[in-house]
């Protein structure tokens, strides 16, 4: 990164660095909600300990207007019975919010 070459031993060390993984095929967890994926590694806190439900409905919300899938998927929605198209625009979505916080993209 910046010229120099870098090594983590942990995913979490190059995610908090900066880099960012596209994955080709979903890895969408059946059984969380479309803003849970969205936001799987990256889910609000309200201290060290408890999630900010709040701000991740409200920010999957505002990710899933954006895209314009408000009428399609809702924040709640558990993926187990999505379809292939709706879990690709899941890891689509993931992937532009953490795109915009990247240093680095690997496909």
């Amino acid at each position: 990164m910046e010229g120099r070459p870098v090594s983590f031993g942990q995913p979490r060390k190059a995610h908090a660095a900066g880099i960012r993984v596209i994955h080709q095929q979903p890895e969408i967890v059946p059984d969380l909600t479309a803003a849970e994926n969205i936001f799987t590694g990256d889910l609000p806190r309200t201290g060290r300990f408890f999630l900010d439900w709040s701000k991740l409905y409200a920010d999957a919300e505002a990710l899933l207007k954006t895209f314009g899938m408000a009428g399609d998927l809702r924040p709640r929605q558990l993926c187990a019975g999505l379809g292939p198209a709706q879990r690709q625009m899941i890891e689509i979505m993931r992937a532009d919010d953490r795109l915009r916080q990247a240093d680095l993209v690997a496909p």
